[in-house]
């Protein structure tokens, strides 16, 4: 993502990225989701999304994914473009500090892992695959959908009848479950099957002795 940024911003020359400890950023985020955790493990019953929107407005911004901002599926783009990690020219998860420059090849940026805080000790090198520019990654959007199984759907509904009674559709707290699990779950009734009716029939002993 940072290496797509900055093939895409001439103004910026180069871009570093420093890790404290390998494999935590110590960003001011990080402390937030704690005090996030916190107010939520309060709560002994969460019941739908905006009792959490609730609590998190309290530390920091909503931006929900699909809305707010659109989403893009960075994981599939990086496998077709970059190599895999062990096949860069330094241990990632070895350093502490990372440079991205953009290279003299217009749309292409060079990476360099370093283990220490002060000292230089690497090389910058492309962790592209063959032939392909930094520039080229171009993920796909990835729209927001609610696609449950109907298993996953059957549970949700049990769990909510054992809660709040039959009558659960009709406390305006559990809304947000409403058209999942009508929708579900009357779109697949042929599909659905009672194990309350199942039959299980035993097998016949064989009469005969086999050795």
């Amino acid at each position: 993502m940072c290496a797509k940024w900055l093939s895409e911003t001439p103004q910026v020359k180069s871009l570093e990225l420093i890790f404290p400890i390998v494999g935590h950023s110590f960003i001011p985020p990080d402390r937030v989701f704690a005090r996030i955790e916190k107010e939520i493990r309060k709560r002994e019953i969460m019941a739908n999304p905006e009792e959490y929107h609730e609590i998190i407005k309290n530390f920091a911004t909503v931006i929900k994914l699909g809305d707010d901002c659109k989403v893009y599926d960075w994981k599939d783009a990086v496998g077709t473009n970059l190599k895999p990690v062990g096949r860069w020219h330094f241990q990632f998860k070895s350093c502490k500090r990372y440079e991205l420059k953009r290279s003299k090849k217009e749309g292409n940026v060079l990476v360099k892992g370093m283990v220490h805080y002060k000292h230089d000790d690497g090389a910058f090198k492309s962790v592209n695959r063959p032939g392909v520019l930094s520039s080229s990654l171009n993920p796909q959007e990835i729209l927001a959908t609610n696609e449950v199984s109907v298993a996953k759907v059957i549970d949700i509904n049990k769990l909510l009848t054992n809660h709040y009674g039959e009558n659960w559709r009709e406390i305006e707290r559990l809304n947000f479950y409403v058209p999942l699990v009508s929708n579900s779950i009357s779109g697949n009734e042929d599909t659905l099957e009672d194990s309350s009716e199942m039959i299980c029939e035993p097998q016949e002993t064989p009469t005969g002795f086999y050795v």
